[in-house]
């Protein structure tokens, strides 16, 4: 007989990890989008420096990380929602399946870092090995077919999103052979140990720090923040786009389409958490006008159709340039009007 943990449901949310964190958090009617990342409007651009910089562009192209986080997930569920992330580490996975079979009775659904090579329906199935963990999230068992029942965000679209795992390959799941990541049998799981607080003054701080355009820097790097922090990075695209070659490009094309997926999906959570704050407010539009723009940089690098990768960073870089000016725009007049006690940004 299924032992499962009831009403876990997909949120489409971007990346396994983010999925099934907001799972859990939709028990506890937290919005994911909204009420965490969306808590927090910011942007940081990180430049490397390499040998060769101005000389060899190729060196230092691919050194780079673009975030919409300032304050981390992490802080913010301790901090605003009285939540803490719980690593749960065992020396083997005998132990880890009995705790994980406590921890599903007691209602605790438990995210789990394991490798595509050991799942059945990854094209990389006894194949090769991922060259980043993948998450799902454990939330049943079956104690008569000695079975793990867990969800798979990855696969909802295709084969369904609930799959089965046999106690008896439990050893192949934490440690497979050769497995880069080397990994322990662990599993994180979502522990209230706090009261939830106000959070929206965060986005506020957050909304005067785009403007107000630090620059950090370290012996080997530069962190361009707020506003002009995307227009540093809509220069290097638009050099991407002009001296990068197609070979360069398309071998780093992959993880720059998952930041700016990233970065898109928490201006959504912005827009979401703003027009909740301020509801029938005249900021609507504004802030829809700037969710479509990410939204069309985020198309730009998931359906780049039949144009090439450079093509997409140059024209990544003009779509880029007017979200600057948009920001730029909405958020001088946010703050004036917050002044001017026109809005407010707690509600």
């Amino acid at each position: 007989m299924d032992y499962i943990i009831p009403n876990i449901k997909s949120q489409n949310v971007m990346f396994c990890g983010y999925e099934q964190l907001a799972i859990i958090l939709n028990l506890h009617n937290i919005h994911f989008v909204k009420d965490v990342l969306g808590l927090d409007w910011s942007f940081s651009y990180t430049r490397k420096f390499g040998e060769g910089i101005g000389i060899e562009f190729e060196k230092w192209l691919p050194e780079y990380v673009i975030s919409t986080e300032y304050t981390s997930v992490r802080d913010v569920l301790k901090k605003y929602y009285g939540f803490e992330l719980v690593r749960c580490k065992f020396d083997n996975s005998s132990d880890i399946l009995n705790a994980m079979k406590k921890d599903i009775k007691m209602g605790h659904p438990l995210i789990v870092s394991c490798d595509p090579f050991c799942l059945p329906y990854f094209a990389e199935y006894k194949v090769s090995h991922a060259e980043s963990p993948h998450y799902i999230l454990m939330f049943g068992f079956n104690e008569d077919n000695q079975e793990l029942i867990y969800y798979d965000s990855t696969r909802r679209f295709e084969e369904g999103s609930v799959h089965r795992y046999s106690y008896q390959n439990i050893d192949e799941l934490f440690s497979p052979t050769d497995n880069v990541y080397h990994l322990k049998p662990e599993y994180i799981k979502l522990i209230q140990n706090g009261s939830k607080k106000d959070g929206r003054l965060l986005l506020a701080g957050s909304v005067s720090d785009m403007l107000m355009n630090k620059e950090v820097f370290s012996d080997n790097s530069v962190t361009y923040m707020g506003i002009n922090g995307i227009r540093v990075l809509c220069k290097d695209m638009y050099l991407m786009g002009k001296w990068g070659n197609e070979e360069l490009m398309n071998r780093f094309f992959d993880s720059f389409k998952d930041m700016v997926v990233l970065c898109a999906q928490q201006r959504y959570g912005n827009y979401l958490k703003l027009l909740e704050i301020n509801e029938g407010s005249s900021i609507k539009e504004k802030l829809l006008q700037i969710y479509k723009k990410w939204n069309a940089l985020k198309l730009n690098f998931i359906n780049p159709g039949k144009q090439s990768a450079v093509s997409a960073f140059e024209q990544g870089s003009n779509t880029l340039r007017e979200i600057a000016d948009l920001e730029e725009k909405f958020l001088l007049e946010f703050v004036h009007n917050i002044e001017c006690n026109k809005i407010s940004p707690t509600g």
